[in-house]
This record gives C-alpha cells, structure tokens and sequence, in this order.
C-alpha cells in the first residue's frame, strides 16, 4: 500500500488536498462550536439571570406591599384605639375595621389578626380560623410561625417577619408579618400580624413560565432549604447555597432533585427587618440536558458538515488527480517513445494556461528542435566525412614541402652566422666615437654653464635695479598724494577760519546768550590758524623730497643703460656657446644613433639566428605534426562513421 503511495500521483494529490482541508475545516467547525456554545450560554445566562432577578423584585414589591399595609393598619386612629380596650368586639366594630382593613388593602384576600400583648389572645381576625380568641403563648403555638413573629416584634417593638413553616390552624404552609401598635409612650399595646400562604409566593413564581416549559425557578432560605417552587411543593428539599460562588452569572450545579442543571440565583433584600433577619434566594434552572441539546445537536451537524466537506474535499481531489494523471500518462508515454528513437510520434498537446499544458507544449518544440537539429548533425558529419579524405591528401603534400623546406632552413642558418660576427665588430667600433662625443659635450656644457651664471647674476642686478626704480617712483606718487591731501586739509583750515569768524560775528548779535558760542568760535579759528602754519610746513618738507627723488630717478636710469649693455655682450657669447654645445650634442647623438642601430643589428642577427634555429625546430615538428594529423584525420572518419549509426537509431522522417 505504502509503495502504491509512493508511486501513485493521484494517491499521493489526493491524499495531500484531504489533509490540507481536514485542518481548516476541522479548526473552522471547533472555533465556530465554541463561538455558538459561548453565545448560546451567554443567552442562557441572560435570560436566566433576567427571570430570577424579575421574580426576586416581584418578590420584594409582594413584601413591601404588605408591610406598607401594616404601617398604614398600625397608624389608623381606630385601630389604635381597639387596642387600648383590648377586649371581645361587637359586630358593629368589627364591621367599621373590615371596611377599614378593605379600604387600606384595596380589598385585597389578606387574613389580619389583632393579638393582644400581655395575655397574647387573638381578639379580632379579617378571616376567623381555628386559633381565633386563643393565646399565641399557649403551648400549641409553641412552632407556630405566628408566635414566632409575634414575640420577635413584641420584644424588639419593631416589625418582624417568620420563615415559611406549616401552620396546623391554616392547614398550610405560610408566614406571618408582625408590626406592634404603640401608645404615646411607646409602650406596646398589641401586634398586627398579617398572613401570607405560600401560595401566594408561588403564584409570584409560576407567573409567566408558561411560555418557557424549559424553565424553573424556585425559592430557597439561606440554609438552602427549598420555600416555594412554580410547581408542586417540594417540602423538606434542599440544594448547597455554595454552589453560587458569584450571584452575578449562572453556574453549574446540582438541583434540589439532585438533577445535574445551568442555573442563576438572585438573594431577595430584606432590609425593612431589624429583628428576625433571614435571607431568601430566587432560583432559576434550565436541566444541563435540555441546556446542552442544542450544544449536541450543533455537535452533530458539524460532525456531518465535516465529514460532507472532506467527502467534498476527496472527490474534488480524486476529480482533479484523476485528470493531472492522465495528463502525466500521456506525457510519460510521449516521453517513452522519444527515448526508443520514435520522434515521429504525435505528441498530444494539452490545451490550457496550467503548467501541465505548458508542459506538452514544451515537450513538442523540443521534439521538433531534436529532429531539426540531429538532422543537421547529419549533414554535417557527412560533410566531415567526405572533407577529411580532402584533408589527408592536402597533408601528404604538405609534408613533403615540410622536408625541403627543412633542408634550406639548415643552410640558411650557417649565412647569419657570419653577419652576426661583423654586426659584433661595427657596434664596438661605435661604442668608441660615442665616448670621445660626450666628453667634447661635457666641456661645453661646462662653459655655457659659466656663461649662464654670469647671466643669472647681471640679470639678478637689473632686477634689483628695477626694484629700486619702481620704489623710488612710487614714493614720488605718494609724496604727490601726500601733497594734495596738505592742500585740502590748508583750504579746510581757511573754510574753518571763515566759518569761525561768520560764528563770532553772530554770537555777538546774540549779546549775552551767545558768549559761550563766541569762545568755541574763537578756539576753533585758532586751531584753523595753527593748521594752515602746519599744512605749509609739510609742503616745504615735501618740495624737498620730491627734489631728491628725481635726481635718484636719472641716476638708476643711467645705471640701467650700463647693465643692458653688459646683458647684451653676455648673451652674445651665451649664444655662441650653446650653439657649438648644439652642434657636439646633434653629432653625440648621430654617434648614440648609429650605436643604437649597430646594437640593434646584433640583437637582430642574433635573434634571426635563433629564429632559424627555432623555424628548424619547429618544421620537424611540423612533419611530426603532420603525422599525428593524419592519424586525427583516419579517427575522425571512424568517429564521423560512429555517430551515423547513432543517428540511425532516430526516425528523423
């Protein structure tokens, strides 16, 4: 089976698209189980959780309703005033407290009873029962809820409330509220107690439910003991309270029935009691296998979606394997008769963009290149076949040139011999007068070096020359601009001498207010005075100057005259010598010429010797060559003849 696997394509596509698909449709169904689970128990929880809290405010507004009724019974001025007799009631009176009782409790079916405090005998009842003018202390009342009530609000003169318990005087079970009636100085007359059946609760309970047939809910007292049920009593039932770890969400638990069940509970607020405190709790269920049912029916549908997918999943791959192995076969069996030599089988080409039809299309070009190209190898090899008996003759005849060509190469080595021994004796011979050049050379480049540095030197001293004729007329322009500059500054001094005058003369209109300014005048016309006397002493100073300066000037420029006679000589017999230096230099360098070239000449007849030597060599190697040539030639006819038969194998037509 496992090699089938292996050897099976369609096994082995198959195969792979079932496992790629099992993955994802296997998370896909858990995640969108446990998306549904969590909604479905979110809406459970929801809807449990809006029942038990619903029940437990109808509960609450069923109690307070009552207690209201009992304040408002305790208040009532004719109530009051029954109690402070405390005695057996007449008719009349007790028609005047039915139609108060009425009136206050809208005409609710409530039993009230009026209980006296010190003897505890019940002297009046809306609903005369067994007990009515008996006393709550007797020893019959001893577990009867209504002495319970009773004591507890004489005791605490408050309001006061027992548990649900089996009353032999109702026949049922009920509970008693109990409010005392007090005087002026709070001193307790008697209690109003009003009886409540459980029924009454369970009324409360079964209200509604009958549009949720799923759904329970019962009452249960903190000890967990089951008070009132939506059905039949359940009398002497209890669950484990601590069960409910979070009354703020549903948990799993065991029912009073030990029934396995998803349920919510809600504590009931008795905050109107101080004395007697006791809690109650709303309670409401659905059986873990009624909650789980759409759980396990979404199970199941999953399970089949999945199992219909991967069916889906198989098929399609098996359609699909199916298909790409045929597609395989087909190319197999092409394939199969190319390497037999059938290149003339009709290769099926597979329409489509897939790889599979790329593929057959592929296959069929390279068919077709095969056959074009192994008949080209075939004219080609006979080509080679019929060139190579061509070639064979060609070398015969080649070789037989090699062997005379051989034969002059031999004497021809023996002439350049001798040229090689006189090209020796002609480059030494110019080795010589090559010597005597460059000693004449270097006696002349010694005397021009003499000359030129006479030059330098003359040069050097009409260069200094210049310097200080350019130095010596630029101090007369700046001895000129000195000048010009003690000009403007001799007109300034006037201009401020007029100016100073002009001042004086207005500062003495001015009379009094215009001393001060006749001062400055005075001193800046003194500071003009003294500028103008400055201003004349340096152009004096600068007449001089520019007196010197010219004579300096005719003097360097006779000084120059001499020095450019002397440049002149020099550079004549600078001139002469470089030219006898370039005469011996152009002859040093026919000589070095003619060395080079004799050298050269060596070089080459020594090189065409060992050319000759080599061109020798190399023709015996040749015939050598032309030899395993014809050997090559003789392999490459049976190779030509090799690869026919290769070919053959081929249907090229």
């Amino acid at each position: 089976m496992f090699k089938l696997f292996k050897r099976s394509f369609k096994a082995q596509l198959i195969s792979s698209m079932v496992g790629i698909l099992f993955i994802p449709i296997i998370f896909g169904c858990i995640f969108t189980y446990r998306y549904f689970a969590n909604d479905h128990k979110n809406e459970t929880q929801i809807e449990l959780k809006w029942l038990s809290d619903t029940k437990k405010d109808l509960i609450e507004d069923f109690l307070k309703s009552h207690i209201t009724y009992l304040n408002l019974l305790a208040a009532n001025s004719d109530i009051v005033k029954t109690f402070s007799k405390a005695t057996q009631l007449n008719s009349a009176q007790k028609n005047r407290i039915n139609r108060i009782i009425a009136h206050i409790t809208n005409r609710e079916n409530i039993n009230v009873s009026f209980i006296e405090s010190t003897t505890g005998a019940i002297f009046y009842q809306s609903k005369p029962q067994n007990d009515f003018n008996k006393s709550v202390y007797e020893a019959s009342f001893s577990d009867s809820p209504l002495s319970e009530a009773v004591q507890n609000a004489t005791q605490s003169k408050k309001l006061s409330m027992s548990d649900f318990r089996y009353d032999p005087f109702a026949n049922e079970p009920v509970l008693f509220m109990a409010l005392p009636v007090l005087n002026n100085r709070r001193e307790v007359l008697g209690v109003i107690a009003l009886q409540i059946p459980q029924k009454s609760i369970d009324q409360i309970l079964q209200r509604g439910l009958s549009l949720k047939p799923t759904l329970q809910v019962y009452l249960v007292d903190k000890n967990g003991n089951v008070l009132s049920t939506a059905g039949s009593q359940k009398q002497g039932l209890s669950i484990k309270i601590s069960q409910f770890t979070n009354f703020n969400t549903c948990t799993r638990i065991f029912d009073f029935a030990q029934r396995d069940a998803f349920a919510c509970a809600s504590p009931v607020s008795f905050a109107a009691f101080s004395s007697g405190q006791f809690k109650w709790i709303v309670v409401s269920q659905i059986l873990y296998d009624q909650f789980s049912a759409p759980l396990r029916n979404l199970i199941i549908f999953f399970i089949i979606l999945c199992t219909f997918l991967l069916l889906f999943g198989a098929a399609a791959a098996y359609a699909v394997g199916s298909r790409v192995s045929r597609s395989i076969e087909s190319v197999i069996s092409d394939i199969q008769q190319i390497t037999t030599g059938n290149l003339n089988a009709d290769i099926k080409v597979i329409d489509g963009e897939h790889e599979i039809g790329k593929l057959t299309y592929s296959l069929k070009n390279f068919v077709d290149q095969l056959k074009a190209q192994l008949r080209d190898l075939l004219e080609n090899i006979n080509v080679i076949s019929s060139s190579s008996s061509e070639i064979s003759a060609t070398i015969a005849q080649i070789t037989a040139s090699s062997s005379e060509t051989a034969t002059a190469i031999s004497q021809t080595a023996s002439s350049s011999e001798e040229v090689s021994q006189l090209a020796t004796s002609f480059n030494e011979k110019a080795k010589e007068s090559l010597k005597v050049g460059e000693k004449a050379v270097e006696i002349t480049n010694q005397g021009t070096e003499a000359f030129n540095q006479i030059n330098q030197g003359i040069q050097e001293v009409k260069k200094q020359m210049d310097q200080v004729s350019a130095m010596v007329i630029d101090l007369s322009k700046q001895s000129q601009t000195i000048g010009e500059i003690t000009a403007a500054v001799k007109e300034i001094a006037e201009q401020s001498n007029i100016l100073a005058i002009n001042a004086s003369i207005e500062a003495t209109k001015a009379g009094e207010y215009g001393k001060g300014f006749a001062v400055v005048a005075n001193e800046v016309r003194n500071l003009a005075d003294q500028s103008k006397k400055s201003t004349q002493q340096i152009q004096n100073i600068l007449d001089t100057i520019q007196e010197s300066i010219s004579k300096t000037v005719l003097q360097v420029e006779q000084t120059n005259k001499t020095i450019d006679g002397s440049v002149d000589f020099v550079q004549k017999a600078y001139h002469s010598m470089t030219n006898l230096s370039s005469s011996i230099e152009s002859l040093i360098t026919v000589l070095s010429e003619i060395s080079d070239f004799s050298r050269e000449q060596l070089v080459g007849t020594s090189q065409i010797k060992e050319a000759m030597e080599n061109i020798k060599e190399a023709t015996t190697q040749n015939l050598d060559g032309m030899h395993q040539l014809e050997e090559v030639i003789e392999d490459l006819k049976k190779t030509s003849e090799n690869l026919k038969s290769i070919i053959s194998i081929y249907q090229l037509s």
